[in-house]
């Protein structure tokens, strides 16, 4: 064997570690969906001019599987005594705003149209839906919004907060529980997006 292969028997190299990959962050995107769905074949929003605009409101779509958007707007569109919105269906998906479960955040309607989301509350709100069936105080969930749901419900926020053309002060999101609906938009959703900004 000889001296240097002795040597090295009795000294083993320590095995190579590899440095855990550093997890990059992925940057924040939001993906144009407002001609994507299907539109209702008359119906259209009223405007409101974006000055109007002083609160967002975060909703769950109560759906299992995180639910699928297209689904969710074909029932929004669809006219029938089914469609709790309006038995004539209304124009579009009645959110700004929706958050699949990987994260990905889709905008559906523009700001400027008064989607009915929250009764009270459509000509000044936002309206962002999260997909998922959440537990709230009176309603069992077969769901919790996962990480990436949290994360980019959080980054939307404070994207629409920073926007030049509205002005919305922090204190001014809210969850459709605030305004009547209380398993809406879900005891850890609420707590995660809504109740942090005002602790």
């Amino acid at each position: 064997v000889g001296v240097l292969g002795a040597w090295f028997k009795s000294n083993p190299p320590a095995p190579v570690v590899k440095p855990e990959p550093e997890e990059v962050e992925k940057p924040f995107e939001i993906i144009d969906y407002t001609n994507v769905l299907p539109w209702h074949k008359t119906r259209t929003w009223s405007k409101r001019p974006l000055k109007k605009i002083n609160k967002i409101i975060v909703h769950q779509s109560l759906t299992n599987g995180a639910g699928k958007l297209k689904g969710i707007n074909n029932y929004h569109i669809t006219p029938g005594k089914q469609n709790h919105i309006s038995p004539k269906g209304a124009p579009h998906i009645c959110y700004h705003y929706a958050i699949a479960k990987d994260g990905s955040v889709y905008h559906c309607n523009q700001l400027s149209n008064l989607v009915w989301h929250t009764k009270g509350q459509n000509t000044s709100g936002i309206g962002i839906v999260v997909l998922g069936n959440f537990d709230g105080p009176s309603y069992k969930g077969k769901e919790v919004p996962t990480d990436e749901q949290v994360k980019n419900t959080n980054r939307l926020i404070d994207f629409l907060l920073k926007k030049d053309n509205i002005n919305i002060e922090p204190s001014e999101v809210y969850g459709h529980k605030n305004f009547g609906k209380e398993n809406c938009p879900g005891t850890i959703l609420y707590k995660e997006t809504v109740e942090s900004r005002r602790t």
